[in-house]
This record gives C-alpha cells, sequence and structure tokens, in this order.
C-alpha cells in the first residue's frame, strides 16, 4: 500500500481521495497502537506535520499546511482534521463493540441564521426619512430607468444595513425593495455585492476558466460516481452532446475548450465536494443529504421543456417534507450539460435568466450575501470553497472541512 501511496505522489504530485483515506487510517492505526485509543494533541499535530513533510504538495496553505489533516480544539470549537475524524470514528466503533454509547455531538441546520459575519454601519440619522421615501417610490414604479437606478443606490447602505441587522427573510427583503424581484434583478444583487466586496466581485467569472483544470484533474481522480462519469465522458466526446459536434470535427485529436472544461467542472464541484454532515432539520428529523440532493441543491440539471412553476413547487414540497427551507440555487435547462441554453438562478418565488452557466453561479453566490443566508446544507462544501477559494472571502461563520481545505490547496 505505502509504495502504491508514494508512486501516486510522486507521478501527480497530489494524492486521490481514496489513497488519502488509506494513508490516515494506517498512520492514525499505527500512532493509536504505539500510544492508546485517544491520542494526545501533541501527537496528533506531529503525526499531521510529518505527513507534510513527507509529502509537500499536500499543503493546504494555511499557517502550517497541515490543518486539514489536523487542527486543534480552540475554545469552543472542537478538534478537527482527517486525523481527528479516523480516530473518532475508531473511538465509536471500540465503544459499541464493548456494549458502551459512543459520545458525539450533533449537528443542526439554522436555515435563518445570519451567515455573512458582515458588519455595515447605520446611514446617518437625517437620511433616514428621505430612504423611507425613496423605497416607497421603488416599490410602486419600474420607470424611469434611470431614476430605478439612482433609487436603488441611494437606499443600498439603509438596505444593507436593515439585512445585516434585522436578519428579515428573503420573503421581506424581496417585499420591501420588490426591484429586487424583477427579471433584471440580479443587476442590483451585482451591485449590492460589489458595493460590499469591491475587490471581489469579477473574481469569480475571471478566474475561473483557470481555476478548473487544476481542478478536473482531482475529480477525474476521485469521482467514480455513474453520473460523474456521465458527464466527463461528455466532455470527452461531443458525440454525446446533440448539436454541439461540428461535422468536421477530429474526433483523434479533439479538445474540449476551455469554456466547456469550466462548465463541466463547475458542475461536478458538488460531487468533488459531496455532502457528508447529519444534520436534525427544523421538524426534528435527523437528515443525511444523497449526491442527488446535493446537486439539485447546487445546479440541477434539467429538460429543456421543463414547468419551471412545477419545479419551484417541487422543491418547495420536498424541503417541507425534509424540514428545511429552500435556498437560492441554479438550474440549468437542457438535453445535456454542454448543451444547455438556459441558466436560471432561483430565489424563493424569482427566477433570474442570465447568459451562461458560470455567470448564473457568480450571481447565486452573491445573494447569499446580499441577502444574508446560509449556503444550503446539501451544498455547504462546494459553495465555501467558492467563497474561499476563488472570491478570497473569509468570515467569522465559515465552516470549512478538511476536504474543502484539501482542495483550497490545489490553487496555492
Amino acid at each position: 500500500m505505502g509504495e502504491a501511496i508514494v508512486d501516486e505522489y510522486d507521478r501527480t504530485k497530489t494524492l486521490s481521495k481514496t489513497k488519502r483515506v488509506k494513508m490516515v487510517q494506517f498512520l492514525t492505526s499505527m500512532l493509536m497502537q504505539k500510544t492508546s485509543t485517544h491520542p494526545s494533541t501533541h501527537d496528533k499535530e506531529q503525526l499531521a506535520q510529518s505527513i507534510i513533510s513527507a509529502f509537500p504538495e499536500l499543503h493546504c496553505g494555511g499557517v502550517n499546511g497541515w490543518e486539514h489533516f489536523y487542527t486543534p480544539a480552540k475554545g469552543k470549537v472542537s478538534a478537527s482534521g482527517f486525523i481527528e475524524v479516523r480516530i473518532r470514528n475508531v473511538g465509536s466503533r471500540l465503544s459499541k463493540e464493548k456494549g458502551g454509547r459512543a459520545s458525539g455531538t450533533r449537528n443542526t441546520e439554522s436555515t435563518t441564521s445570519s451567515r455573512c459575519g458582515i458588519t455595515v454601519s447605520a446611514p446617518d440619522v437625517g437620511s433616514v426619512t428621505d430612504t423611507t421615501e425613496k423605497r416607497n417610490w421603488l416599490k410602486h414604479n419600474v420607470e424611469p430607468k434611470t431614476l430605478v437606478k439612482r433609487y436603488m443606490a441611494e437606499t443600498r447602505k439603509a438596505r444593507m444595513h436593515w439585512i445585516h441587522k434585522d436578519n428579515p427573510s428573503i420573503a421581506d427583503i424581496l417585499s420591501s425593495y420588490p426591484r429586487l424581484g424583477d427579471p433584471d434583478g440580479y443587476m442590483w444583487i451585482d451591485e449590492d455585492f460589489q458595493w460590499v466586496f469591491p475587490d471581489a466581485s469579477d473574481k469569480f467569472t475571471s478566474k475561473w476558466e483557470t481555476i478548473a483544470p487544476q481542478l478536473l484533474h482531482q475529480i477525474k481522480l476521485d469521482c467514480k460516481d455513474g453520473s460523474t462519469l456521465r458527464v466527463l465522458a461528455e466532455l470527452q466526446d461531443p458525440r454525446q452532446t446533440p448539436g454541439v459536434m461540428e461535422e468536421d470535427t477530429d474526433l483523434d485529436n479533439f479538445t474540449p475548450s476551455p469554456e466547456e472544461i469550466a462548465v463541466t467542472v463547475a458542475y461536478l464541484l458538488l460531487p468533488l465536494l459531496p455532502p457528508k454532515s447529519t444534520v436534525v432539520t427544523q421538524n426534528g428529523k435527523k437528515w443525511k443529504p444523497t449526491l442527488m440532493e446535493g446537486q439539485n441543491a447546487f445546479i440541477e440539471l434539467r429538460k429543456p421543456t421543463t414547468d419551471i412553476r412545477a419545479l419551484l413547487k417541487s422543491k418547495n414540497d420536498e424541503c417541507l417534507k425534509q424540514g428545511t427551507t429552500r435556498q437560492p440555487c441554479v438550474v440549468a435547462l437542457g438535453e445535456t450539460l454542454l448543451s444547455a441554453n438556459r441558466f436560471l438562478v432561483v430565489v424563493e418565488d424569482v427566477t433570474y435568466e442570465l447568459d451562461s452557466l458560470i455567470k448564473a453561479l457568480d450571481i447565486c453566490f452573491k445573494t447569499f450575501f446580499v441577502f444574508n443566508v446560509e449556503y444550503p446544507t446539501a451544498a455547504r462544501n462546494p459553495w465555501t470553497f467558492i467563497q474561499r477559494g476563488v472570491f478570497n472571502i473569509s468570515t467569522t461563520q465559515d465552516k470549512v472541512t478538511p476536504r474543502v481545505r484539501e482542495l483550497l490547496a490545489i490553487l496555492k
């Protein structure tokens, strides 16, 4: 096993998920045999440091570089990382074998709590009346466009302060500022986000095509489910994409375009960073999202003839059954991923139509910060990766799993 791991690392300068799991299992077993079933923090840190010393390309980009393998507890935050998770799993199994009851923590989902860690200063007291009048005007007017644009800009500070201080629901925000729910309301989302993060606004659309090839290799290594393999096959063989292949395409020398790679990798971020946590939902039930539930909460691929109203109703019904709320997501309409030609961002019962999947993802990401809502549990990992790895935004509310840290290291 050891030779296979070293051989893969020497060839690829990384490790597939399968090889990494086997390595951690073996090394933690050796550590527990040498010390105890509950190794000390020092022992676990030493093991994590040794792994990075032996495989420096696995450095996660953190202060020490091995935080994704082990991060010690700090205050009320429990220890985390691949090593910690493995030791807990072994300890839980041993406890059950002895007839005991394993201890553990219970994850809960809060679909209404603030997630952004953004503080927006209050508007001047003297401007409150003016802001209220402009907000009321915006409720009843869509023309002239120049005045709508001006009033949306002049009410922005008050709007963002209210959203991030009082944490209203998306429905309340759309009721108070209905222009956000217009077909072109995504423009105000884009501008509100840029107002808060002026240096980050254009990063996803400008950087994703250069980042995607780095992740494609990891997807091919780690993702072996049937759905992912079908999407990868479509990328490599244009005959599987109706209407895309030109008559004179040379299949022997075919290379997918940067845009096709970018779209494919964006869609496959979910299986690369699948949902793991079991949560207790609002109705008190335990729920562990499946890969398909995660994909549909991130980017859902539907046929071109899909009835959008019926789709929204089915999503609402599914969330009611699970005891969750429906968070913003992307819907692509097409026979296949690469032949899709309509891209929607769904926020409550509002749909924004964008020109490309990449721009739809860009706007969808920004809705979480502009409306101050949680990422969906089933798709938290890919959104966190995009936030940290592409937009370079860190907040006090981030939940960064070891797997996300591992993937972030690829971008260093």
